[in-house]
């Protein structure tokens, strides 16, 4: 009893094996990576997002007191971009600061840094694929109302990058045209929609205003939201 109690457990580790060898491959032929993949290794075809490589626009270094936040140096890549890739990053360089949505077809996407945060956020599931490996989440368009909502409840600013046309309409314009997109507006704490907000409570907003000044004859005006 016991010699077939022995064959049967090393017959069941075998078919375990077999199944994880099946899954890997699968995804592998998807195009993802493995769960066991270590974060920073995703980041193998965009070096510039590497802390010790990153630099904002001008070229400065984090540790740079002037250094802006708000954008990135995109430099080598050991993998070029998807075309679709290079429309993204051209308009996120400018916006790393806010979660920018990304309109694939009936979806929206996060990508990189800002698909950490709709994992921790929206526990939604990672996964690693496409040209560079890049890491992303995402959610049908029926669901981003909802989670553009509770970003911005959090204290996120949030902004979309919607399709300006169809994918038929842009194989009109050539087998390899890429659909044509746009980023709207970005919305923060201060900035209410009722579209987007479970809750009517009030968010305030400083409003900074430079005015004419008779005495000393300056004059215009500025606003910035605190």
């Amino acid at each position: 009893v016991m010699g077939k109690l022995g064959a049967a457990e090393e017959a069941l580790a075998s078919l375990e094996q077999v199944d994880e060898h099946r899954r890997r491959k699968f995804r592998r032929v998807l195009g993802g990576q493995d769960d066991d993949r270590k974060g920073h290794d995703a980041w193998a075809g965009f070096d510039w997002l590497k802390p010790d490589k990153r630099r904002d626009a001008e070229g400065r270094r984090p540790s740079d007191p002037a250094y802006d936040v708000r954008t990135v140096r995109m430099g080598g890549m050991k993998k070029a971009m998807s075309k679709s890739q290079e429309q993204y990053w051209s308009i996120k360089k400018k916006y790393m600061d806010c979660v920018l949505f990304f309109k694939v077809g009936k979806f929206y996407e996060l990508y990189e840094e800002d698909a950490e945060i709709g994992q921790k956020e929206l526990d939604w599931k990672m996964t690693v694929s496409g040209v560079g490996h890049c890491r992303q989440v995402g959610c049908p368009e029926s669901g981003v109302e909802e989670a553009v909502s509770k970003l911005v409840q959090r204290g996120y600013k949030v902004g979309r990058i919607e399709q300006l046309e169809s994918s038929q309409d842009a194989k009109k314009r050539g087998a390899s045209a890429v659909v044509r997109r746009a980023l709207g507006s970005i919305e923060t704490p201060a900035t209410f929609n009722p579209t987007h907000s479970a809750t009517p409570e009030a968010v305030h907003l400083l409003a900074i205003c430079e005015q004419h000044d008779v005495a000393h004859g300056s004059s215009g005006s500025q606003c910035r939201e605190q």
